[in-house]
């Protein structure tokens, strides 16, 4: 019943243009409401990306907020967790009594724009970074998240399926989750969020909703926590740090709202000294070193010559190992190859000179002997005719 009482409530204020009031959820001292609400358990290596942050402000009280690994050394959350804080320490894995990373933490940047002294009342920018003092191992649990892009940092989420992760409390003031749960949620328009919320609602928030129970919601102990989408690949890009919500409460129905990563990279650049930026864009990032590039100029036109001296130098060692090794080629060891000379052999081709032999038809001159017609001379002996003178 007090679910219909909720959503009437919420109606007749839309219907009357008044806007809804909004607090962090930290605030919140109402009911039991204080956690991800109608979600799931999270099993190990679902949501590597996540981690618990925790510390004690300087009037002793606990911080329960949620954070993102970004990098090995670098984790994202929201400024309100870390404003006035001494130190957090940040835990890694589904169960944060028994967590996989447990590591401390003094430095961390909150966002310029946001102003550390009045760190309980919603403010926009609501965003920091955490180094943390080594960088961590990464594993199949423990594992950092693609950042939204700044080409997308002002994409609307009308409609969309996300996800948000945290380990918040059971119940308000009362015992923190133990085990990491997370929900469904669905985007709604910067525009329709507005109308609800006012100037609290910028350009960099996003906002969302439950997706098909309407307790679905983050609550206290979540913010700070990643707000995300599937791509097209199905790897979870982050889109959301957890910031605000009603402050009628967690389970009334209305959204939470959440600090767009993608309008923040030229910061992180600046703090971090790493280019998050997937986009084309990301080369503007980091357009100041021009002098650097002019020195690298410079250095790359030294290093060049210095490069063709020792180009150079190396060329004429090259040449005179080269030459060196040209004393082997006196061997020419090639030259055997002269021994295809021996295919001279083939001269004996000329052999084919017998072919002069074709010469014995000289032979024919014994033609001559026709000389022996010389013989007719026999023909003296009718001489004998003398022998008549023998008669």
């Amino acid at each position: 019943m007090w679910k219909v009482l909720c959503l009437v409530a919420l109606v007749s204020q839309q219907a009357f243009g008044k806007t809804i009031p909004v607090d962090y959820v930290e605030n919140l001292r109402q009911g039991p409401q204080g956690r991800i609400v109608s979600g799931s358990d999270a099993s190990p290596g679902q949501f590597p990306y996540q981690v618990a942050v925790r510390g004690f402000d300087q009037q002793g009280r606990l911080l329960a907020c949620g954070g993102v690994i970004i990098d090995e050394q670098w984790v994202l959350t929201a400024a309100h967790c870390t404003a006035n804080y001494e130190s957090v320490i940040v835990l890694a894995g589904v169960n944060i009594n028994d967590p996989e990373i447990a590591v401390e933490s003094t430095e961390w940047y909150n966002y310029p724009g946001y102003n550390p002294e009045t760190p309980n009342a919603p403010q926009v920018n609501d965003i920091a970074l955490i180094k943390l003092p080594s960088p961590l191992s990464l594993t199949d649990n423990v594992n950092k998240i693609q950042l939204q892009s700044s080409a997308d940092a002002g994409k609307n989420y009308d409609g969309a399926k996300l996800y948000a992760s945290g380990f918040g409390r059971l119940w308000t003031d009362g015992s923190m989750s133990d085990t990491l749960k997370w929900v469904n949620l669905r985007g709604i328009s910067n525009d329709e969020c507005r109308r609800l919320y006012s100037w609290i609602v910028t350009d960099t928030t996003v906002c969302a909703q439950y997706y098909d129970e309407v307790t679905q919601s983050i609550c206290q102990g979540d913010t700070g926590g990643p707000l995300v989408e599937k791509n097209e690949d199905g790897e979870a890009v982050l889109v959301g740090i957890g910031s605000f919500v009603a402050a009628a409460g967690c389970h009334t129905g209305l959204p939470a709202g959440f600090i767009r990563p993608g309008a923040f990279h030229d910061w992180y650049t600046e703090v971090t000294g790493i280019d998050f930026d997937s986009s084309e864009e990301a080369p503007e990032v980091t357009p100041e070193p021009e002098s650097e590039e002019e020195d690298s100029e410079e250095s790359s036109e030294e290093s060049s010559e210095e490069s063709s001296e020792e180009t150079s130098e190396e060329s004429d060692e090259e040449e005179s190992e080269e030459e060196e090794p040209e004393s082997p080629e006196e061997e020419e060891p090639e030259t055997p190859e002269e021994p295809e000379t021996p295919e001279e052999p083939e001269t004996p081709e000329e052999p084919e000179t017998p072919e002069e032999p074709e010469t014995p038809e000289e032979p024919e001159t014994p033609e001559e002997p026709e000389n022996p017609e010389e013989p007719e001379e026999p023909e003296n002996p009718e001489e004998p005719e003398n022998p008549e003178e023998e008669e």
